[in-house]
């Protein structure tokens, strides 16, 4: 089971979009975002994958204590650059991992789940997908760009349309 090709196509598709913006549409505030940028939204995708990168080699991750790169949210080129590190680095075997979290921001408690690295391949390929629907709507508001249907829409939610569709 290789669980990384729809990541990589995901990714992919991040890339080609991210390629095709201007500069300034990357970086510019939207609106519809609560005054959050392409960029910053495109940043936060690659932080999760970096911080399970980072925690497949201890063995512990914790999403919350990401580094957040203000580079990555205003230079498209260094995100594209950023992206392509990410799709090449993905392809690992499975094995366990501790997820580390709090649930309380006024608390300073940290939980500890396990899990596998399979499963947090998937939480960020749903994860990316999600951000990559409001980067869809940061798209419209400030540019003329055609995405594709599938930009931003989970695959369950294409296979559904398509089986609809079909009847």
């Amino acid at each position: 089971m290789d669980i990384t090709n729809p990541i990589r196509n995901t990714l992919l598709q991040l890339t080609d979009t991210v390629n095709q913006l201007s500069d300034v549409a990357y970086k510019q505030p939207c609106l519809q975002l609560s005054g959050a940028s392409i960029g910053e939204h495109c940043r936060h995708i690659m932080e999760l994958f970096k911080e399970l990168l980072k925690g497949y080699e201890s063995g512990l991750i914790c999403y919350e204590k990401r580094q957040r790169d203000l580079v990555l949210e205003t230079n498209k080129e260094k995100a594209i650059v950023e992206i392509r590190m990410i799709i090449n680095s993905i392809q690992l075997p499975d094995k366990k991992l501790v997820l580390s979290f709090q649930l309380d921001q006024d608390q300073n408690l940290d939980y500890k789940i396990d899990s596998n690295y399979y499963r947090e391949l998937l939480y960020n390929l749903e994860h990316c997908v999600h951000h990559m629907a409001l980067i869809r709507i940061g798209i419209k508001e400030l540019t003329n760009l055609n995405l594709p249907d599938s930009f931003g829409v989970a695959a369950s939610t294409i296979k559904h349309k398509n089986g609809q569709c079909a009847q």
